[in-house]
Parts: C-alpha cells; structure tokens; sequence
C-alpha cells in the first residue's frame, strides 16, 4: 500500500523487514515492488501490536480496524484510511457525557457549579495525556516523520488518540462499554480531583459528612453583625437538626460560614460517636 504525501513510522510494523520495504498491518500489500526481493520467513511468536494495544486497554475489540483508525495521527493518513480526527470529535463528546453521568450519580451532594469544576479538570488535556502515557498510546500510535520519537510526543496528541479510542469502542461495543473503559480510566482521577477541589472546603466536607452519618444537611445561621458598612464582621452558627453548633466570625458571610464549618467538622469527626448515634 502506498503512503498519501509521507512515509509513516507505523507502530504497527514489527521489526525485522528488508531494507526499502514497508509493511501495514491496516491491510494487505497492493501489488508489489518485483525488484524488491522478499524477507525470508521469520517465526512471529509475540503479540502484534494491535493486540498488544488491546491488552493496555483492556478492551477486546470485535473490528480491529476501528481500534487501527482510532491510531492513525493526522500526519500519517495512509490512501485507504483517514486519520483519526473524526474518531477524536466523537470520543469529546462521548467522554463528555460520560463523565457528566457519572459526577451526576456518584456525588448527589455536589451543586452544578462544583459538578463543572471537576468535570472541566478530568477531561483536560492534561488528564487525558496523562492517563494515555500510562496506557503507553505513544507506543501504538502511526505518526509521519515529521513528528518527534515516540518518547517526545506531544502531550495533545496523546490526549487525542485516548478520546479516538474512547469513539473506538463506542462504534465496537456500544455505550455500555465505552462507559465502563471510561469509569475505569479516569476513576482514580475523578477521585483526585474531587479530593482537591473539596480539600480545605469545609463547608462542603461538612455536608457530605452530615449527609453521610446524620442524614441530613447542615445549614447557617447569621447570629450576629457589627461594624461599618465597609468594615463589617460576621459570626455565624452551624446548624443540624435544629441543634446549634460551632460558630464562626468572619470579614463576610462565606468567611464566617467557612470557619464555623470547620470548627464544626472538626468536633464531629474527632468524636467517637457521630451525632445523633444513638
């Protein structure tokens, strides 16, 4: 098969070819070259790398080919198979879904905007980069030559071969299973990042906790103010189950509430029994 405009640095072709010759794996030899003398026969007792790509997913795939799309980089389009732009464009928007559902089912406690937060940081590119590299994507991807050695390559372009493989498995599979490659994937990221957004959060680490062992939601209680309308201090009371609890004095209202929220969380959880237990 001939190259359109460049020769690529296919991860799909094992070593040990003759000199010249260039072999696919997308799809057999078209006619051939006479004055190129064939490779004598090798035993090929590894894995190809289509099938090594699959073990690091963890997905077998039933057409191949769409795994083999979902790694052709655009600079690399072979003459009977296009890149994976197209694979990407829908892996976005299936990732995105994706994510969206499972923040929206795993934490109910979670208001929109914190929902967007955390959602906007696990499809960074960043993330999707990282999670790439540890599937060692840069291993199977097809790339021209202009582009740098697999070690270098660039962190979009990892980024990008995960959401065409996230497409991949879609087409192969259907959305139960691109839903679960995804979960699996990015968990502990979804977890990491949650982590970060809430750490030193009180209000919200109050709210899962009271949500979690009390049944309830904690709310906030504007006890006292005083001072100049541009020098006001704030005290505010916790409040759960009409029971009052630490308060907090603060430059405004969200200082105050954030300080009697941790003052509160604090209490609760050093406590050898939760409130309201027994």
């Amino acid at each position: 098969m001939k190259l359109q405009e460049t020769d690529c640095q296919s991860a799909f072709v094992e070593s040990g070819l003759c000199e010249g010759e260039a072999k696919s794996n997308f799809a057999p030899p078209v006619g051939g070259d006479p004055a190129t003398p064939p490779c004598p026969p090798q035993a090929d007792t590894t894995l190809s790398k289509p099938q090594k790509c699959q073990t690091a997913l963890g997905y077998t795939f039933k057409d191949v080919s769409l795994l083999e799309s979902a790694l052709i980089h655009t600079s690399c389009k072979l003459e009977y198979n296009g890149s994976n732009e197209r694979l990407e464009f829908m892996g976005d928007a299936i990732l995105g879904m994706v994510i969206s559902e499972h923040l929206y089912k795993a934490f109910p406690e979670y208001c929109e905007g914190e929902l967007t937060r955390i959602k906007s940081v696990v499809v960074s590119q960043t993330i999707l980069a990282r999670v790439g590299e540890r599937l060692n994507l840069g291993e199977y991807v097809v790339v021209g030559k202009g582009l740098p050695e697999r070690k270098n390559f660039p962190r979009s372009l990892i980024a990008n071969v995960f959401e065409a493989i996230i497409a991949a498995i879609y087409l192969d599979g259907g959305l139960s299973a691109a839903r679960d490659f995804v979960v699996s994937q990015l968990g502990e990221e979804i977890a990491r990042v949650c982590h970060s957004e809430h750490e030193g959060n009180y209000k919200s680490l109050l709210q899962q906790h009271c949500q979690k062992h009390l049944g309830t939601t904690p709310h906030y209680r504007l006890i006292h103010q005083h001072g100049p309308e541009h020098g006001k201090t704030f005290e505010v009371a916790v409040i759960i189950k009409d029971a009052e609890y630490c308060h907090g004095k603060g430059k405004s209202k969200k200082q105050a509430e954030q300080l009697a929220a941790e003052a509160t969380y604090r209490e609760l959880t050093q406590q050898e029994h939760p409130v309201g237990a027994g």
